[in-house]
């Protein structure tokens, strides 16, 4: 601030400062011009000093050259607004994020998650998609690249948590586009749960359970080679969609899930597979130690075709085109019933899932079961029976525990009325294996 200073009176009793009201005029701007503001961070013991401070700037006498019709109060009451507002620099804040390239850029460069990455990092992918090794090898190089921006967005937090906060209390109700309100998302998110206990769950046990979630889903009930599609990509990240732990939290946070392909994504999923493939030529066979055996599922949605099933002798029924398989009832049969079955190559079995639908006819009432049975070389492995007595439908599902090789699946319905209406319908199948 222009100032004339005077040492001392004639009588050397005091030191007074003088504000020159020229020299103080000469930095407002045409009224063309945006003035600018500056952003200044005081601490309540600071801004009480300089509120004492400008008391005195109220007073006529401590100004030069001012002219007789200007008002002091207008000035002197919006410097001590400002200096009151807890808020005040929200505004400020507002304007550099609108206007200032370089700030503008800053926030750009996180969200995308520009510099995060290692430069040296040369882009050349590996082509060993034929060997689990390679693969396993892959899986590990992705998971340690998002667990390294994932650190680097914790130091940027933990570095900057005050003005981040004082940011996102501004901007959260603001409306802002969505890449904005991706990045809000992700600080909040991030913010809520708090660093430390997200470094904490992201040990190393983590991430190899996350490196071995995505080689079952590269590889299981696959052929060579073993391709990471974004559509696996999705899927892994979508399985910790609504995980508690805050590792998984802070996972999904950064590499967003297929609910949301429109927003902005921290991570891209283009840099997620070339950070995969430079890991294909890391080979080794840890996956082999660390992993569980990977289970994938296969459905037989009877409203496709008839998977592959055929009706049992000495059973009646027959599969509807386009539907389901089933057996109806009439008032001179018995109570409907009917069982369908199929040999297929030997698997390890973990669970097998059946949808069914039956209804009661109008005759006598009679407890029927509905029933997924498992063999292997004509022998029964285990099986899951359910009795009904009336009209319902439904699952069941054979748990197979210890997982055990099979190679023959028979699947039973029946209602317990036989009259008009009775039928019983198998919907579909579902084959979980190792």
């Amino acid at each position: 601030m222009p100032s004339n200073r005077i040492n001392k009176t004639p009588s050397g009793d005091y030191k007074a400062t003088f504000i020159d009201y020229d020299e103080w005029l000469a930095f407002e701007l045409p009224a063309n011009q945006t003035p600018q503001t500056n952003m200044v961070c005081l601490s309540p013991q600071e801004i009480m000093l300089l509120q004492s401070a400008i008391t005195h700037l109220s007073w006529r006498t401590r100004w030069l050259n001012l002219p007789d019709a200007v008002d002091l109060s207008p000035i002197i009451s919006q410097l001590e607004n400002k200096l009151m507002c807890n808020n005040g620099c929200c505004e400020t804040v507002l304007y550099c994020i609108q206007n200032d390239p370089d700030i503008k850029q800053v926030i750009v460069d996180i969200l995308n998650g520009a510099g995060w990455s290692n430069p040296s990092d040369e882009l050349v992918a590996g082509t060993e998609e034929n060997d689990l090794d390679c693969v396993w090898g892959g899986c590990i190089r992705l998971v340690a690249y998002i667990a390294s921006e994932i650190e680097d967005i914790l130091d940027l937090i933990d570095t900057a948590v005050d003005q981040i906060e004082a940011v996102l209390d501004y901007l959260s109700p603001k409306g802002w586009s969505v890449g904005y309100a991706r990045g809000l998302e992700i600080f909040n998110g991030i913010l809520a749960i708090g660093t430390a206990i997200v470094r904490f769950a992201m040990d190393t046990a983590k991430m190899d359970a996350w490196a071995c979630d995505l080689f079952c889903i590269i590889t299981a009930g696959e052929t060579a080679p073993y391709t990471l599609t974004t559509a696996k990509l999705v899927e892994w990240i979508d399985s910790y969609q609504f995980s508690a732990n805050p590792a998984d939290i802070a996972l999904n946070l950064v590499t967003r899930s297929s609910a949301s392909l429109d927003l902005l994504e921290l991570i891209s999923r283009t840099e997620m597979v070339k950070r995969y493939q430079l890991g294909l030529d890391q080979c080794n066979d840890d996956w082999m130690t660390l992993c569980d055996p990977c289970v994938f599922c296969t459905l037989t949605d009877f409203a496709i075709d008839d998977g592959g099933y055929s009706l049992d002798v000495g059973f009646a029924g027959s599969y509807v085109t386009g539907q389901y398989w089933e057996v109806t009832g009439d008032p001179d049969t018995s109570s409907p019933g009917m069982r369908i079955s199929k040999t297929i190559p030997a698997i390890t079995a973990t669970k097998i899932t059946m949808s069914y639908a039956v209804k009661w006819g109008s005759l006598s009432v009679v407890d029927r079961g509905v029933a997924v049975r498992a063999y292997n070389n004509n022998v029964l492995v285990d099986e899951e029976v359910v009795i009904n007595s009336g009209t319902t439908s439904g699952d069941v599902v054979l748990e197979i525990d210890p997982a055990s090789q099979i190679d023959e699946i028979r699947l039973t319905v029946s209602a317990g009325a036989s009259g008009s209406g009775a039928y019983a319908r198998i919907l579909s199948v579902e084959i979980c294996q190792q």
